[in-house]
């Protein structure tokens, strides 16, 4: 539930308050606004919530002055008249979906305040009868219990979420990260939905901790079953960062701010959640093997979207192995789709025939199917396809190139070859960090050797870890893999958006790590190099005992039996584009980078381990020839202290 964006701040509530709501109860002046929860990957509406709203001004009232809906129901709570406030927006949500509404399958989320249990009032069913009694489907319907609900133990929610369960009803779980919302919560009370809190939220790209709570929490709720929503979206950042932590659905200002009908983004927002889903989607898997969904995409036959129903189904009857249609246009542009089994158990019912034999099929196919670009990989349709609503998970994806329609891809044959590319990519990638090896790294540095100008200039930076081998022989290969786990993780989370569009990070083996962007100038990749070094320095110390901490480093002895001290561990970064290299050749990056790696770490041993980055410019000469080597640009290697 999100409060309206300029409510008064919460005060005392006095008597003015008190008969002031009893006046907009007395005169029906309650009123909702609807705000789209959306499919982050796609844009597409998954729910709309309905918020409660008071009116802005009284007749009559010239000192009136209104509150956030939360204040309102504390307000409400303090006279004993939370019950009918609570129930009276919720009224009102169904009335108005009644009046607009009824005639699709939109779903609609209704807020309700749980402490309504306590009230001597409330009795079973009130939320289930308005509901039939408007000739609507409870199935429609999630019931979101609020933020004020903080003061109930988890067997009062057990109790309220049981009630409504066992009338039909989906229940989301709200403000998940404050307030009652708590591990303890989620583990008793098994919600169908969960939503993040927008604390949570705002902020999460620039906060790897955050990012990693939220990236934990999505995992659980995909793991156990349950739709994750993230609320509180007012950025482009945070967006990005939600959507590599895996988060799928969202609602926030940045998508649609509530508005008095059920409104869907806007075309340049739903435009820009694709985008940036795709860009996320490239960063996150990385393969040789990756193809694009048009690769396993089969010509299928389709329908216009004028035929009636009574030959839909004579299609459908004698074709028994079709499962659905994609429905066309007469400019040959899809519009929708119609499955075989919603649409026979519609027109099979007692009055289904004589309802829907005779429209056309544009009246009764579904509108929002899900539609792909042919160029769109297999692993970002595998997202799309599997977190569609239950009742269309197993419908057809329809293909296209551009604005035409090229075939469909079942789910079946989507599941079989994702599990076919995880193998494949598993045969390539580091088991230890899940990173893709050299055979992926090298087409990856070819591939941004033969980039096009306008994705910028190629940036390859190799990182080599200073004393890991002393570290390994010491504390043992599963602390010497936890380190490893951290530079994968320090670079990841570097070079991500939105500093950069797309980021590769490839484990080259051992303790050597490569990450390849595109920019146009060096200041951003100098910058995230900054970053890494500060952040591993700072990390890697708690791997160490507090003692080896203390004295600088590990210290042993050589075969001579003279004491040696290794320093604690620092990254060392080679920093190498495309104007450093005398041809577009792997082998010669690699022979570039291996150079300023070990000024690097001559770098780092002279200002005790610290972690750094060594970037140097070389001019190409004719027939091949390299200059000699300028002044190396050193950064991020202060003096490290103990």
């Amino acid at each position: 539930m999100q409060p309206a964006k300029d409510a008064a701040p919460a005060h005392a509530y006095g008597e003015r308050h008190v008969g002031w709501l009893r006046t907009i109860l007395r005169d029906n002046l309650l009123s909702v606004v609807f705000q789209p929860i959306v499919n982050l990957l796609t844009g597409d509406v998954f729910v709309y919530e309905a918020l409660g709203r008071m009116p802005l001004a009284l007749a009559g009232e010239p000192d009136y002055a209104p509150l956030g809906p939360l204040d309102w129901l504390d307000v409400a709570q303090s006279c004993g008249l939370l019950l009918e406030l609570d129930r009276g927006w919720r009224r009102r949500a169904v009335e108005e979906v009644a009046r607009n509404h009824a005639g699709n399958n939109t779903s609609f989320a209704l807020n309700v305040d749980p402490r309504i249990l306590d009230d001597p009032g409330f009795g079973a069913g009130y939320t289930r009868d308005i509901i039939e009694r408007a000739q609507l489907s409870s199935t429609r319907f999630v019931l979101e219990l609020t933020e004020s609900g903080a003061h109930l133990g988890d067997g009062r929610l057990h109790e309220i979420l049981s009630h409504y369960a066992a009338q039909g009803f989906r229940i989301a779980l709200d403000d998940l990260g404050t307030g009652y919302a708590s591990l303890s919560a989620l583990l008793h009370l098994r919600p169908h939905v969960l939503k993040l809190d927008k604390d949570v939220v705002v902020g999460l790209a620039a906060d790897p901790i955050r990012l990693n709570l939220v990236r934990a929490l999505a995992d659980f709720a995909r793991r156990s079953g349950m739709q994750f929503i993230a609320e509180g979206i007012e950025t482009e950042a945070d967006l990005i960062g939600l959507l590599r932590a895996g988060v799928v659905f969202g609602q926030g200002f940045f998508i649609a701010r509530p508005a008095p009908e059920p409104k869907p983004p806007a075309a340049e927002i739903r435009v820009c959640l694709r985008a940036r889903a795709a860009e996320v989607e490239r960063t996150r898997f990385h393969s040789t093997g990756t193809r694009c969904i048009a690769d396993i995409a089969s010509e299928h036959p389709f329908l216009s979207a004028s035929l009636r129903g009574k030959e839909v189904e004579r299609r459908f009857r004698a074709q028994p192995l079709t499962d659905g249609f994609p429905i066309l246009d007469d400019a040959g542009a899809v519009i929708g789709l119609i499955m075989r089994q919603r649409f026979l158990s519609t027109i099979s019912g007692a009055f289904g025939y004589a309802l829907y034999g005779d429209r056309e099929v544009r009246e009764i196919m579904d509108t929002q199917p899900l539609r792909v670009d042919a160029g769109a990989t297999i692993e970002h349709v595998s997202r799309l396809a599997t977190t569609r609503p239950e009742t269309s998970r197993y419908d057809l994806i329809v293909v296209e190139r551009g604005s035409r329609y090229l075939g469909v891809v079942t789910l079946y044959a989507l599941l079989a070859t994702t599990t076919e590319l995880e193998v494949e990519h598993a045969a390539y990638a580091s088991p230890l960090t899940g990173l893709p090896g050299n055979v992926v790294i090298e087409h990856e540095i070819r591939s941004a050797l033969g980039a096009p100008p306008e994705r910028g200039l190629p940036f390859f930076i190799y990182g080599d870890l200073d004393n890991f081998k002393a570290y390994n022989d010491v504390y043992g290969f599963p602390a010497g893999d936890e380190v490893l786990r951290l530079v994968a993780r320090v670079l990841d989370e570097c070079f991500s958006p939105p500093e950069f569009e797309s980021a590769f990070l490839g484990h080259v083996g051992g303790d050597d790590f490569i990450v390849v962007v595109h920019a146009n100038d060096e200041g951003p990749v100098e910058g995230a190099c900054a970053r890494v070094a500060s952040r591993f320095d700072a990390e890697v110390r708690a791997l160490y005992a507090p003692s080896d901490v203390e004295r600088g480093g590990i210290v042993t002895t050589d075969r001579r039996g003279n004491a040696i001290t290794y320093p604690v561990m620092g990254l060392s970064m080679a920093i190498v584009t495309s104007a450093d290299v005398s041809a577009r050749d792997v082998h010669e990056v690699g022979r570039v980078a291996a150079d300023l790696k070990k000024r690097a770490k001559t770098e780092a041993m002279r200002r005790g381990g610290a972690s750094g980055w060594v970037r140097e410019r070389r001019q190409s000469q004719a027939h091949g020839r390299v200059d000699a080597p300028s002044p190396v640009s050193v950064g991020g290697l202060a003096p490290r202290d103990r």
